[in-house]
């Protein structure tokens, strides 16, 4: 019903739709028993990377269920991971213009936005995700980290992320350290090996110190340059950090208002195909890639993985194609087997 009506509405509004949707379906027994036969993981494809066994490599990406509260409708749905987030250690309600909201770009399959991300902060996802496990959910669950829009200065940034990641640490299977997150200003300087290491050494520290390992991610943008990535890539590989998400919204010139937005959806495609193809021919496919970017078709999804990664993850897709796009591309992927 959604689908049908979707261009009706502004994107904000059928997010919360679809927000909706899925407290029904988390709220009643009946609901939830429906939705896993209609939509039960049909995929072999088991996924085991990084210390972990994923049921499927079809994910959501962060964005979407930013507090973790639908995750258990979500594991219902198909989700072999859910990612939360983007989440900083103290919540974050910055109001949002009308100019500055959501907008459909119908003929390029696409959202462009102006990159708020506002959350409740670490300590309420924790809450949700406790309530998420006492239901059993079949998916793997995913903590994003980004610090606090406000917090400009590059030892505030760390500080953000050392607390949120220690207060965290037991309740997520993987953490991604969104160290490219357009919605925190400065954080994209963060894009490069030397200052990437002030963020990273310390919680690879911590994680030292934990009694189980916890894989640890970080999101790249899709504008990074290959030769800084390159740089990035090997400091990930001799530091320890697991794999790379392959990313964050591009950035591009708004027409009509002149100001710089960011673009989601099939239009951030080709630069997320791009930057898997070169980090997986850089590292000889030894390094895990997760791609978010852009994947709104079965097609997309099984070219992607065909590209070198190891799993995919949605959010505007959903937007266009409903949740029965995860089926569509369990379908494809199996058939490419």
């Amino acid at each position: 019903m959604i689908r049908a009506i979707r261009f009706c509405f502004k994107p904000e509004h059928v997010h919360k739709m679809m927000l909706t949707s899925l407290a029904v379906i988390q709220s009643r027994g009946i609901f939830r028993s429906m939705t896993r036969i209609t939509h039960r993981n049909r995929s072999k494809h088991r996924i085991s990377i990084m210390g972990l066994t994923f049921p499927n490599p079809i994910g959501l990406a962060a964005g979407f269920d930013v507090n973790g509260k639908y995750i258990s409708a979500l594991s219902d749905l198909g989700f072999g991971h859910v990612e939360i987030g983007p989440l900083s250690f103290k919540s974050q309600n910055l109001p949002v213009s009308k100019k500055d909201r959501l907008r459909w770009d119908k003929k390029a399959l696409s959202l462009t936005h102006n990159a708020i991300s506002n959350n409740e902060g670490i300590s309420a996802a924790i809450l949700n995700i406790k309530k998420a496990r006492k239901q059993n959910p079949k998916c793997l669950i995913g903590i994003n980290l980004a610090a606090y829009q406000n917090e400009i200065k590059d030892e505030l940034i760390i500080r953000d992320f050392e607390d949120s990641f220690t207060l965290a640490y037991d309740f997520a299977d993987y953490f991604v350290i969104n160290i490219s997150n357009p919605n925190v200003d400065g954080i994209r300087n963060l894009q490069n090996a030397q200052t990437l290491s002030e963020v990273m050494d310390p919680l690879l520290s911590i994680r030292l110190c934990e009694d189980v390992y916890k894989p640890i991610l970080i999101k790249i943008g899709l504008d990074i340059p290959f030769e800084i990535l390159d740089e990035m890539i090997d400091y990930c590989r001799l530091s320890g950090i697991d794999g790379i998400v392959v990313g964050n919204s591009p950035r591009i010139l708004d027409n009509d208002t002149k100001k710089t937005r960011f673009v989601s959806g099939n239009a951030a495609y080709q630069k997320t195909l791009d930057l898997t193809k070169h980090i997986y021919e850089y590292t000889d496919g030894r390094f895990p890639i997760i791609a978010t970017g852009g994947i709104v078709t079965p097609a997309q999804a099984r070219d992607i993985t065909k590209a070198g990664a190891s799993l995919i993850q949605l959010h505007t897709g959903l937007a266009y194609n409903g949740f029965g796009l995860i089926k569509k591309i369990q379908k494809a992927l199996q058939e490419s087997e």
